[in-house]
């Protein structure tokens, strides 16, 4: 079992199953696997951001946010915010 679990190939093809067969060129540097675990936890962080502001929850996007000088948005209106709490009108 553990072998299966590691075998590359059969990351790269779960991987284009669940994505885009786009990455066909691409060779991960460590694996399969590993980049089959970042793109899902990517996609599924983004998916909880869309929702919370589909809901228009400022309680949850509080919860969310990891307020930090760092941390960047870009709104719709492409006006950079480096914070959370600086505009939580939009």
């Amino acid at each position: 079992m553990r072998k299966a679990s590691n075998d590359d190939n059969a990351w790269k093809a779960l991987y284009h199953k669940d994505f885009t067969l786009e990455q066909d060129s691409v060779t991960p540097t460590n694996g399969w696997k590993a980049y089959y675990a970042a793109t899902r936890a990517i996609v599924n962080i983004n998916t909880e951001f869309f929702n919370i502001v589909r809901d228009k929850s400022l309680p949850a996007m509080s919860h969310f946010w990891l307020n930090a000088d760092y941390v960047k948005c870009i709104h719709a209106s492409g006006e950079l915010f480096s914070c959370f709490g600086h505009d939580n009108q939009s």
